[in-house]
This record gives structure tokens, sequence and C-alpha cells, in this order.
């Protein structure tokens, strides 16, 4: 309506018309609102109704604003409050509130390490909702979190809360980034540990199709099989990781873990052939794998090469080989 205030404007006042001139414009501009009335978005009558208002602003009168000549006092006294605004709103959604959200996640370590976990979940959901621009880092605190707090001793009814509260936050902030593969994978992650797999998968292999070279996504969609049952799978995908990053330790002892899993023997004994045996012998990863397994003998066996590398602690791994012996 404003535009259609100034066109008259233009028209009657500011305007070098004639009296006829001035009743035909006029007149198109009636025309023109009766008619958007009853039609709505036609393109072309836009171009028609704008190249209107440029004849008119063209043949209008007057000095424009700016060509006009602005003191430096007005100046002042007209961007001064709206830089104070600028400023205010910026330091308190951009500073004060997302520090408000790292404060919070402060509290939850130490409610956590205290075993509060009560106070833990409400300052997370404090931290959640102070700002969005903090919001991410908060998430994947949630996430690493995730598993001390459901398999703590908390009462149940904690639990439930935190589980309700941390899906419905994770859950979001993949919506809200869908291009983005860390949160796909962060999200992922979450459903894994809490055993929604197929939901997980989703956003794993979201994840993958965004960053096809990242092998963090790799390793997440290998454990989720593994968690399905599906230990062929889950090698593939591990297979796949290492393919991208030989180099990679991590890489290494999870195709190795992989194998181990599968029962894929013949791939065991060559991967073992392949990488730097020390770097096997301390990796957990692969010790816990061997222990899943309950193959015994080679978690025995790892722990025997830990002391012939490590033997200021013989006795911790004597104390472990004792106990799986007793297990056996």
């Amino acid at each position: 309506l404003s535009l259609y205030f100034f066109a008259l404007s233009s028209i009657w006042r500011r305007g070098n018309f004639s009296y006829i001139e001035k009743s035909v414009l006029t007149s198109l501009l009636a025309a023109y609102f009766f008619h958007n009335i009853f039609v709505f978005d036609h393109l072309f009558s836009y171009v028609l109704f704008f190249s209107l208002l440029a004849y008119l602003h063209a043949r209008s009168q007057g000095e424009l604003l700016w060509q006009k000549t602005i003191s430096y006092q007005t100046a002042k006294n007209l961007l001064l409050p709206v830089f104070a605004v600028i400023m205010v709103f910026s330091l308190y959604f951009i500073n004060w509130k997302p520090l408000n959200g790292n404060v919070s996640l402060i509290e939850v370590l130490k409610a956590l390490n205290a075993g509060q976990v009560g106070s833990a979940i409400t300052n997370f959901e404090k931290a959640y909702a102070a700002s969005p621009l903090g919001r991410s880092e908060t998430v994947e605190q949630i996430v690493s979190n995730t598993n001390a707090i459901l398999s703590g001793a908390a009462p149940m009814e904690e639990k439930n809360r935190f589980y309700t509260f941390a899906k419905k936050a994770v859950i979001e902030q993949a919506q809200a980034a869908p291009s983005d593969a860390r949160t796909q994978i962060v999200v992922g992650s979450f459903l894994s540990l809490t055993g929604s797999l197929d939901e997980a998968l989703q956003y794993l292999n979201r994840a993958r199709e965004l960053a096809p070279n990242k092998t963090e996504s790799y390793f997440e969609i290998g454990a989720a099989y593994l968690n399905k049952n599906e230990p062929a799978k889950a090698l593939e995908s591990f297979q796949k990781a290492y393919e991208l990053a030989p180099k990679y330790s991590r890489a290494q002892s999870v195709y190795l873990a992989g194998a181990i899993y599968s029962g894929n023997r013949a791939l065991e004994s060559e991967l073992l052939s392949l990488f730097n045996e020390k770097d096997i012998i301390f990796d957990d990863t692969v010790l816990n794998t061997y222990y899943s397994q309950k193959r015994f003998a080679d978690v025995i066996r790892t722990l025997e090469r830990r002391k012939q590398f490590d033997p200021a602690n013989a006795a911790t791994y004597d104390n472990y080989i004792k106990q799986i012996q007793n297990q056996k």
C-alpha cells in the first residue's frame, strides 16, 4: 500500500504533470489496485507496475535524499542510537547467551563428577536452550555423556528424563543442519548407543553421502551393524574406512577388530602381518574384541606381549592375566 501512496504523491505533489496526465495516471493506479483484489502474483503485471513507478520517479521534482548535505552532528544524532541498539543486541545474543550456555556446560561436568545426574540434566537443558550459536557443542556433549548417564546408577526416572530430552535435542540439531556431515554422525552415534539402530543408520548413511571420504561415518556405520549382529556388513564398512586412510592407526585397529568379529581368521592373520605389532598390542580396541569373542588365549598372548614391551607394568598385566585365567 505504501507504494500506491508514494506513487500518488509523485503524481499530485512532486510530479511535473498536467491535470490530464494526473487523471490518467491516477486512473491506472486505481485500476491496478482493483485488479489486485482478484488476481495475485501476476508477474507480468508487476513488470508494468514497477515500470510505471520508474516513470513517475523520473518525472518527479525535488532533491534526492542521498544528494543532500547532512551535517556531522545530524549524522551522529541519527547513527549513534542505531549503533547502540545493534551493540546491545549483539552483546546479548552473540556474547551473553552463548556464554550462559558455556557456563551451564561447565556445571554439567561438575554435576556428573559429583554423581548429581538430575542437576546435570537440568544444566544440559539450560545450555541447549541458551543460544543456537553454541547448540552443536551442547549436543556433542550430550552424546559423549549418554553412555555414562544411561548405564550409571541414576534412578530410572532421571534416565528416562535424560533420554527424552537428549533424543529431542539431537534430532532437532540434525534437522537444523541437514547438510552437515558431522552433525549427522553425532546424531547417528546417539541413536546407535541408545538402541535405535535402523534410525541411526539413516543418519549415518546420510553423513556418508555428504562426506564420502570421512572415515568417522564408516566407523559408526560398522559399529551400528555390529550392534545389529551383522558382522559381515560391519567388516565392509571398516574395510572402506581403512582403504580411505590405510596409515591411520584407528582405521587399522577397527578393520582388524571387524575381521575378528566376523570370524575371518585369514584376513585377521594378513592384517596382523601388515600392521605394526606394538601398535596393535597396545590397542584396547583389539584386546576388547578378543575378550568379547571369548578368545581368552589371544587376550593372554596380547597381555604377555605388553609385558615384554612394558616391563615396568608387568605386575599389572600379570593381575589381568590371572583374572582372565579364572574365567576360562
